[in-house]
């Protein structure tokens, strides 16, 4: 069997969702009383596919502009990103 491990970056301005997105993939829960994320947080999820073992590492960078500094840090090793847009209406 096949293994992989992904490394994925998920960024977007503070209080678009997502910790709470990441939260809801991978718990499967709704929380919407999250406490900002400081710095980062990774979540991880193993998958299958086919005869292949996937672990995604996802990435949850901190929004904040106080936080964007180090953003570049863990840029090292990404193989993918998700970008969550604030959402206008």
């Amino acid at each position: 069997m096949t293994s992989y491990c992904f490394k994925v970056l998920v960024a977007g301005d503070g209080g678009v969702g997502k910790t709470t997105t990441l939260t809801r993939y991978i718990e499967g829960v709704f929380n919407e009383n999250t406490q900002i994320t400081m710095g980062v947080k990774v979540y991880s999820k193993n998958l299958s596919y086919k005869d292949k073992q996937i672990l995604l590492q996802l990435w949850d960078l901190g929004g904040q502009v106080e936080f964007r500094f180090m953003h570049e840090n863990y840029t090292l090793g990404v193989q993918g990103g998700l970008f969550l847009p604030p959402l206008f209406f």
